[in-house]
């Protein structure tokens, strides 16, 4: 105590003592004015002997099995998953008694010698573990958070241990990167520390706080995003208001409560003017009412009191989430909003303005496209307003839905007979090519297929030949060819790669890629853009060291491809999560498959070429010959991340082959698959990243379109249902009609057109075409 009391009175300029998780150095003092810097000599860690098992906590003990568990076999692995759940006094007791038997054993020792990020010491019999939390607790005593700012401070790590690359690999996992001394400029960082102290000291004096304290709230649409946020700023405070969660942070800038608005929280109501828009004085204003979500089905509709789709009269109206948000406004200075960072985002955000902007006098929009500490902390500094232009092409897309849908819907239900049925501008035109695709699936063509002594080709028409037979094969070349990696994924790209490898639908990869947005996993996932930005690029090059190749894959732009956020592969994400090290609430298995996937491809993209090697061969089977180009091997650069794009075969061998010969008849064309359609919908211009898996499953629910083995067939109905819209309104649901009115739409966000204009033009192309029918 007396050290520590003269270094607080300047009669010590450093202090020396053992990184320990509980040491005083650690965690017993508490003098962001006085240090400045942390010093460790040696990487922070754990070295665990034989003696030390018997000694150690059950919590320690669970979470050094954990990490251990991934180099031992499925009995153990089993016993991690459940001490991790729901663990037993006997599991606990197991557990210790494996560790014990491995640090017994040099050869259970070295067994475990696979995994890359724990030192093992088998002819000492320890085993090291880079201690993270000792050294954000260490290093913490430099860097503060006060109200107003953050004290600057340094830490250095003073090593050259194996151990060192290991600690450095798992902080990154937390968002803490390590420069080397020599890139510092030592000077700079000496004055941005001292300057901070002097803040301190102010802050002490009752001087500058006035200007430094600021009370913000921050909204984002769902709960999952809100908890992430929050815990990138230490421990939050939590406090309900009817129902909704608010956490409250300090950020440094801010005292800062994150809070989720659900979503929309209001839609366009059915119960006045033209299905929802009123019509005053040539002016088209959309009236908007409150959302009700059933509590029983989770059905969400406006304007009724009981759920129509279940009856249950147990709801929740966002009205109620409104009045929190007003409330809350009321006590915070400024109100920031963090929605999804597209033009349905933007529409909540001035959802959300307009019904709080009497509660206060600061809003602002806060743009990120990433949920990590890194992005959240720029978005906050880089403070804008509501973006009218996307608001307005959002507002033309919504009504144009509403119209189209109610009226073509309601035409529809009176044709069949049925309310559950609907039509609308993107799915009509869809239903439409899987119908087409399925005529010209029924058309048949003949094939030839020879197989024997595991060759096996397929050829177009009948060879003279059938049945047993012979052919003469000679090799003419072996070629390489190098290839480029293909782009990172936006939307419609990675919709239809865990489509075709994955067998994920269209949904389910929306569903899970939304929660490895809001848990910080991944980048924004509705884009359409390829683009990588320099926080991509650094994940890149921290994974592939010297094989690093930076490519872009476009210019310019607030959006980029969709990529993951940290430099971990699948493998090392759910080793993080199993240790502690990374929390992520509710992370499933085919959460991981999608994220692999992610990593995989973005990974690719960096990487160097690859290379095919290629076999030419002349094929002679009686009188027809004919060349043969056969991939026989695929490697190298980034096909080794990512190999899905190629499946070799085995090499032709030359010679005379005993072959059978078959004549079958095959369909002219392969059915659809869901990846075909998004594909499709992108390059036709029908749809939005936003709305591709939406359009897709709209024609599955509703019973027009049936899968089997992943392969999209229309039903009887879906034919019907489409042959009466395109009998009816032919001008309405045609493909060049929604193309033309998606480019027109992007004029808006564009600036270029004026909204009111194409809202009036769309109105008075749907009155008449449906008055023209009323008359015949």
């Amino acid at each position: 105590e007396d050290k520590v009391r003269d270094f607080s009175e300047g009669r010590l300029d450093c202090l020396i003592g053992a990184a320990k998780p509980y040491g005083v150095l650690v965690r017993g003092i508490d003098l962001p004015k006085r240090i400045r810097y942390v010093i460790f000599y040696g990487v922070p860690k754990f070295e665990i002997t034989l003696r030390d098992v018997n000694e150690m906590e059950d919590a320690s003990i669970i979470s050094l099995f954990s990490s251990l568990s991934r180099a031992l076999g499925n009995e153990e692995r089993k016993l991690a998953i459940k001490l991790r759940r729901n663990p037993s006094s006997d599991d606990i007791r197991r557990a210790r008694q494996i560790i014990e038997d491995i640090l017994k054993d040099e050869e259970k020792i070295s067994s475990i010698s696979s995994l890359t990020d724990i030192i093992i010491d088998a002819r000492g019999r320890k085993i090291v573990i880079p201690d993270i939390r000792t050294y954000l607790q260490g290093s913490g005593r430099t860097s503060r958070l006060y109200p107003g700012g953050i004290t600057r401070g340094a830490s250095l790590i003073w090593d050259e241990d194996p151990i060192l690359t290991s600690f450095i690999k798992r902080a990154r996992a937390q968002e803490i990167d390590f420069l080397q001394l020599s890139e510092v400029d030592l000077e700079k960082l000496k004055s941005e520390i001292d300057e901070s102290r002097r803040l301190i000291s102010s802050l002490k004096k009752g001087y500058e706080l006035a200007n430094l304290l600021k009370t913000a709230l921050f909204i984002v649409e769902s709960p999952s995003k809100a908890r992430t946020i929050a815990s990138f700023f230490g421990r939050p405070s939590r406090r309900f208001l009817d129902g909704l969660m608010a956490y409250e942070v300090t950020t440094g800038d801010y005292v800062l409560t994150i809070v989720a608005s659900g979503g929309h929280i209001v839609d366009l109501t059915t119960t006045v003017g033209y299905h929802g828009v009123l019509i005053e004085d040539g002016t088209y204003v959309p009236a908007y009412t409150s959302i009700k979500r059933c509590n029983a089905c989770g059905h969400q509709f406006t304007d009724a009191d009981r759920c129509p789709r279940c009856g249950s009269t147990d709801l929740r109206d966002s009205k109620s989430v409104v009045e929190s948000l007003r409330r809350l406004s009321f006590e915070a200075s400024r109100v920031i909003i963090g929605t999804d960072p597209d033009t349905e985002g933007e529409k909540i955000a001035w959802d959300i303005y307009q019904l709080i902007m009497d509660s206060s006098n600061e809003i602002y929009r806060a743009e990120f496209h990433e949920v990590t500490k890194r992005a959240i902390v720029e978005a906050l500094r880089s403070l804008r307003g509501i973006n009218d232009r996307m608001v307005k092409a959002q507002i033309v897309r919504r009504v144009e839905d509403r119209w189209i849908g109610f009226e073509l819907s309601a035409e529809v239900q009176k044709r069949f007979g049925k309310r559950n049925l609907s039509a609308g501008r993107a799915q009509t035109p869809v239903l439409g090519w899987v119908i087409d695709r399925y005529r010209e699936h029924q058309n048949k063509k003949v094939v030839s297929i020879i197989k024997g002594d595991g060759l096996l080709l397929r050829l177009d028409g009948k060879l003279e030949e059938v049945g047993a037979s012979k052919i003469w094969i000679k090799e003419l070349k072996v070629e390489e060819e190098v290839v480029k990696p293909p782009p990172p994924f936006t939307t419609d790209a990675m919709i239809g790669e865990a489509n075709r490898i994955l067998r994920m639908s269209a949904n389910m990869t929306m569903q899970l890629a939304q929660f490895l947005f809001e848990t910080g996993l991944i980048t924004y996932h509705r884009t359409d853009s390829p683009r990588v930005s320099d926080a991509g690029f650094r994940v890149a090059s921290l994974v592939l060291g010297d094989d690093f190749v930076p490519r872009k894959w476009g210019e310019g732009g607030a959006h980029e491809c969709i990529r993951p956020t940290k430099p971990l592969s699948a493998k090392e994400l759910v080793d993080y999560v199993k240790e502690g090290i990374m929390i992520v609430e509710g992370l499933s298995r085919d959460h991981i498959r999608l994220y692999d996937l992610i990593f995989r491809r973005f990974i690719a993209s960096q990487s160097k070429d690859g290379t095919l090697v290629k076999q030419v061969a002349s094929v002679r089977v009686g009188r027809s010959e004919f060349e043969v180009t056969r991939l026989i091997e695929a490697r190298g650069g980034w096909i080794d991340w990512y190999p899905f794009l190629y499946t070799p075969e085995p090499r032709l061998k030359e010679g005379v082959l005993d072959v059978v010969i078959e004549h079958q008849t095959v369909p002219s064309a392969p059915l659809y698959t869901q990846s075909n359609l998004v594909a499709l919908m992108k390059e036709r211009g029908i749809g939005r990243p936003s709305t591709y898996a939406t359009i897709v499953e709209k024609i599955l629910q509703r019973g027009y379109v049936i899968e089997r083995n992943q392969k999209l067939i229309p039903t009887k109905l879906g034919i019907e249902v489409y042959n009466f819209l395109r009998d009816r309104f032919p001008d309405l649901i045609s493909e060049e009609r929604t193309r033309t009115l998606e480019r027109k739409m992007d004029s808006v966000e564009e600036g270029v057109a004026d909204y009111q204009a194409l809202i009036d033009e769309l109105y008075n192309e749907i009155r008449e075409k449906m008055g023209k029918l009323a008359a015949d």
